[in-house]
């Protein structure tokens, strides 16, 4: 299965999933507590999610997207602030060990 966290449809062949009813909403979703099965997805792209969380927030969303994912499954992320994510990565807030 193929998923994308967005509310608009950008991935050819990937379940939109959002938080709030939409046009382009394939399902609605607490995007930071996914409840698909363990290993449920081959691919995830989630765009311009993790800006809109709070700190304490994002491991957890993290976790449970990459507990959602297959073994080897593939996990991309689109940030409008990559700086402030991998100052976040350099301070310890989020593990590299977190992320593979």
């Amino acid at each position: 299965m193929k998923i994308q966290i967005s509310p608009k449809r950008i991935v050819p062949g990937a379940m939109t999933v959002w938080s709030e009813h939409g046009p382009e909403v394939d399902l609605v979703v607490d995007v930071k507590n996914l409840k698909f099965q363990p290993g449920a997805i081959e691919e995830m792209y989630v765009f311009h999610v993790l800006e809109h969380l709070f700190i304490s927030e994002i491991p957890e969303a993290m976790a449970n997207w990459r507990n959602c994912l297959m073994p080897n499954g593939e996990l991309y992320i689109v940030a409008d602030d990559f700086e402030f994510l991998a100052r976040e990565f350099i301070c310890g807030v989020v593990d590299v060990d977190f992320l593979n």
